[in-house]
């Protein structure tokens, strides 16, 4: 009966995501259902999680009756796709071209090592108690609290919780972080009936699974043949820093990278093709970034000047430069700004050469040379195969071919996530945890799965293709 409940729960999610998005894709497209499974499983759970956020937040036990307001939210979405987008039209699961390219022994082959891959991976997450570090300090605590009170229970900071000794609070040192990982973790845990600190980090599988698909379903739905799509999820499968978070799961950091390329797929396909529905996507993901972890606030803001250089020409450019400038005048003149943290821990400051990001980062900004740790990480180390050589070609040819207005809004998009990183790891304090190898990879994580599928589009695009309503 436990493993009947835990799967319904498992299900429930991607059910919703499904039923909320499929009416807004009533056509048969290329790509269309991959694109539906992978967005609406991903979608599902953020919907189940924030529904348990708002339902413990409202002081309510917490239960699987917390599904109410995400199921009807999906199904309001669903019917108001239908009005809009008329009545649901089958088509073909699997059309033609899908058959005879995916049943070409390359395609045959590479289905079978993902298959392979996906079922090694669920065996290694099932078979092993929770390893990883950063969920012992971040996430399980909350999820292990909530689970056996059955409430929402506050953590505050340490020096509030022993100020305020005789009440039931709880702290850890990263209280102030947002809930989104630990309820996914409860959702679970709730249809098991029981506590398991294995089972909890089933989600983590989905969402690799879930990345796999949306990115096929986007590669499909721009027009790389079913082959070449099958090839590139297989890159990016394939790569070992992104299993080992699905192998040891219990980091965010795959949710933070799965939602913001989710985000980053459909604004490029926005920008391709005008699709609104696909900025939709983009704006939705790009938020729900805010929920999974701090550093998903700033990953958000990384999309601004993509969105911006949409509506500009190459020459206009200097606009979202200007934009991406602003920061790092203030940083370096001698004012500051100062405001309230939205997310608690503190105050945000910036400027007088000094950066503090509560929960984040307190810094004095200089530089720190960290190059040899980000090589050697990037280039050496067998975490990424050959991705990291293969970007700088592919930005290189995006340069040549800026004038597409695709390219420029994948270009800013790119550019963007690397003078993030690039500004964190070389002029902040966390230049410590690059030294120590403890952050590079995970940082870079974040951005791998938007810029493989801009490889991929740079790809189809010197070969001779164009998306696919250009083409038409």
């Amino acid at each position: 009966m436990a493993s009947l409940g835990l799967f319904a729960a498992l299900a429930f999610p991607w059910l919703l995501g499904c039923i909320a998005l499929a009416p807004w894709w009533p056509k048969p497209q290329p790509g269309r259902l991959p694109l539906l499974l992978g967005y609406g499983l991903l979608l599902g759970w953020a919907l189940v999680a924030m529904g348990l956020w708002v339902w413990g937040a409202a002081g309510a036990r917490f239960s699987l009756l917390a599904g109410l307001a995400p199921a009807l939210v999906a199904l309001g979405s669903g019917w108001w796709g239908y009005r809009r987008m008329g009545p649901w039209q089958l088509g073909e699961p699997l059309p033609l071209v899908e058959r005879e390219a995916l049943g070409s022994w390359v395609g045959l082959l590479l289905l079978a090592i993902l298959a392979l891959r996906g079922f090694d991976l669920l065996y290694e997450l099932v078979t092993q108690p929770l390893f990883a570090w950063d969920s012992w300090m971040n996430w399980s605590p909350k999820t292990k609290v909530w689970f056996f009170s059955g409430y929402m229970e506050p953590f505050v900071a340490p020096k509030e919780w022993l100020a305020r000794a005789d009440e039931p609070l709880y702290t850890i040192s990263t209280y102030h972080y947002p809930p989104l990982v630990p309820l996914m973790q409860l959702w679970g845990l709730l249809g098991l009936g029981r506590w398991d600190d294995t089972l909890m980090n089933l989600p983590w599988w989905f969402a690799l699974v879930g990345l796999g698909l949306a990115f096929y379903g986007q590669g499909r739905g721009w027009g790389l043949s079913p082959l070449t799509a099958l090839v590139f999820v297989y890159l990016l499968l394939s790569m070992p820093f992104i299993g080992v978070h699905v192998a040891l799961p219990g980091y965010a950091d795959i949710w933070l990278a799965a939602f913001y390329g989710l985000s980053a797929m459909a604004l490029l396909r926005w920008a391709g093709d005008g699709d609104r529905r696909q900025l939709v996507l983009a704006l939705l993901f790009g938020i729900t970034c805010i929920a999974v972890k701090l550093p998903g606030t700033v990953w958000a803001v990384t999309l601004l000047p993509a969105i911006v250089g949409y509506r500009l020409r190459w020459r206009h450019l200097v606009i979202p430069l200007i934009l991406c400038a602003v920061p790092l005048i203030l940083l370096f003149s001698p004012y500051s700004v100062t405001f309230d943290w939205p997310w608690g821990g503190g105050e945000f400051r910036i400027g007088a050469e000094r950066l503090w990001i509560p929960g984040f980062t307190q810094s004095v900004i200089t530089y720190r040379p960290v190059a040899g740790a980000v090589l050697a990480n990037t280039l050496a180390m067998p975490n990424w195969h050959l991705f990291w050589y293969l970007l700088p070609l592919a930005l290189i040819y995006a340069v040549l071919v800026a004038g597409v207005r695709w390219v420029r809004v994948g270009l800013l998009l790119v550019v963007s996530g690397l003078l993030l990183l690039g500004f964190i790891y070389f002029f902040t304090d966390r230049a410590q945890f690059v030294t120590d190898y403890t952050i590079v990879n995970r940082g870079l994580l974040h951005m791998v799965p938007a810029q493989l599928f801009f490889i991929a589009l740079l790809w189809w695009h010197l070969t001779g293709g164009r998306p696919a309503a250009e083409a038409a």
